[in-house]
């Protein structure tokens, strides 16, 4: 009898031991499991055209495009004056750049590209900077300009079109480099530095014209 009784003591620990290391087990894979999909479910920081993000560190995107892609023809209202139009400067390195003047990386890559456009511009590189001005305004915009003492043609995209529905652009600045076939070359989103913006003009800017 005793045997019998130790004997059922025995089972019965070894199966009170193997039922924790079950339910052991279930909660180390249940809270692997939550792990994954906590990260496979979290949102990607992406940068948004936003005033809000002003101070937020930008993020550097530069995309050779792989397959020949027209740069989707626009014409805007001149902040001086007049209209641009891209379909115009067919035949010509073309700099499309999107800003605003609350964005503070656009600020800080300002001076490049009035830099770039000054040296370039005998080669017949053309630099324009688009406005987003559904989140911004004409008057801020007079005084950007001026301050940064911008030489090239600056047009205003009042309604969105070009920026969002032409372009895509999601976060500013943005710049598309566009070749003398009218191609985009290259995609930028966020603040060029002098080098890689010198890299990415030669890239669009025919060799026998440097």
């Amino acid at each position: 009898m005793r045997h019998q009784r130790s004997s059922r003591q025995r089972i019965f620990m070894d199966l009170v031991l193997l039922v924790g290391i079950v339910s052991i087990s279930a909660i180390l894979l249940a809270r692997i499991w939550m792990q994954s999909l906590e990260s496979v479910s979290a949102p990607v920081s992406t940068p948004v055209v936003n005033p809000a993000n002003v101070d937020a560190t930008p993020m550097i995107i530069a995309a050779p495009v792989q397959a020949p892609m027209i740069a989707p023809d626009f014409r805007l209202s001149m902040l001086d004056g007049g209209s641009f139009s891209l379909a115009q400067h067919r035949g010509q390195p073309v700099i499309v750049n999107f800003w605003a003047s609350w964005c503070a990386p656009c600020r800080a890559e300002m001076p490049e590209l009035v830099r770039i456009y000054e040296l370039y511009r005998e080669h017949g590189l053309i630099v324009v900077g688009v406005n987003v001005t559904t989140q911004d305004s004409v008057d801020n915009v007079r005084r950007f300009v001026e301050e940064f003492r911008v030489t090239y043609p600056v047009v205003l995209d009042e309604t969105g079109a070009v920026s969002s529905d032409m372009y895509g652009v999601i976060g500013l600045p943005t710049s598309f480099f566009v070749n003398v076939d009218g191609n985009i070359q290259r995609t930028v989103m966020g603040e060029m530095t002098s080098e890689a913006l010198n890299a990415y003009v030669r890239e669009i800017v025919p060799e026998n014209l440097e």
